[in-house]
């Protein structure tokens, strides 16, 4: 049985399924390199990726006054990111860049598509290309090409010192190119977004229902542990999960889609919160 921890605050109406327990760090087994996520869901998303001097922010997506808030609770300077990746122009993933940008003026990544799509920032700004590594900092990242509606989308992976983190949302199916992208990682952070039971019968409109169902979409519990599998990853020891659905997803949902795929039943997941930070994990 997979080890689970989560730390969903209150609001989350489902928080009665499970004993929550506080996800340890794993042990390090090198120079640093680990990752926190600050927001996930469609409140804001926002992770961190640190190494050594460099620390990145994949997304911009809480306010400012509350991003602020969160990297104080993880004591970390606004002021020493050392960039900035958009993965798209959806408001969850930028809402805050406008005043991050204006604040602290802090070099941005982001797909072409993706800077003529959003209207936050016009300066300071570097354009990623599909599956052009590009270095920053200490750290080599490589874009790469998801399945979502909005303007050349993209997510990552982040190579330091021999090891791989693979980050993952916002796409409503999977390609082998992603699973190449994803293969060789020690630590992934993927999206588990929506239950399909519960989606269906669920208070969405129907316009609504078909668009987080579609291929561009977000992916499913049963879709994000199929690509995992699929991955079929040994190295692989940290399973973070990402943009959970406050009303479309649940912990039991979740457990229930896990046992269908009985290779995955070692891997240590941790469920994402839209209201607290998680702690720190090691790569």
């Amino acid at each position: 049985m997979a080890e689970t921890y989560h730390n969903f605050h209150p609001p989350c109406m489902y928080l009665q399924t499970m004993e929550t327990k506080e996800a340890p760090v794993q042990t390090k087994t090198g120079r640093d390199f680990s990752y926190a996520v600050l927001g996930s869901g469609s409140k804001g998303n926002a992770t961190l990726v640190k190494a050594e001097n460099t620390l990145i922010m994949i997304d911009c997506g809480l306010p400012i006054e509350l991003l602020t808030e969160r990297l104080d609770a993880k004591n970390i300077d606004p002021k020493s990111i050392t960039a900035i990746l958009i993965s798209h122009e959806h408001g969850d993933h930028i809402h805050g860049l406008g005043d991050f940008n204006r604040i602290h003026d802090c070099p941005i990544y982001m797909t072409k598509g993706t800077y003529y799509a959003q209207k936050q920032v016009k300066k300071n700004w570097s354009k990623v290309i599909y599956e052009e590594t590009v270095s920053i900092g200490d750290v080599e990242v490589f874009p790469f090409r998801v399945s979502h509606d909005s303007r050349m989308p993209s997510h990552f992976t982040f190579t330091f010192d021999g090891r791989k983190f693979g980050h993952l949302t916002d796409t409503g199916s999977f390609s082998q190119d992603m699973i190449n992208s994803l293969t060789d990682c020690d630590a992934l952070a993927i999206e588990f977004n929506y239950d399909d039971q519960m989606l269906s019968q669920g208070i969405y409109p129907d316009w609504l229902k078909k668009r987080v169902a579609s291929d561009v979409g977000h992916l499913s519990n049963d879709q994000a542990f199929e690509l995992v599998s699929r991955i079929n990853n040994p190295k692989l020891q940290w399973l973070v999960m990402l943009h959970i659905s406050l009303k479309n997803n649940s912990f039991d949902c979740i457990e229930n889609s896990l046992k269908k795929f009985s290779s995955l039943d070692k891997i240590k997941t941790y469920y994402a919160d839209q209201f607290i930070p998680s702690p720190w994990f090691d790569i």
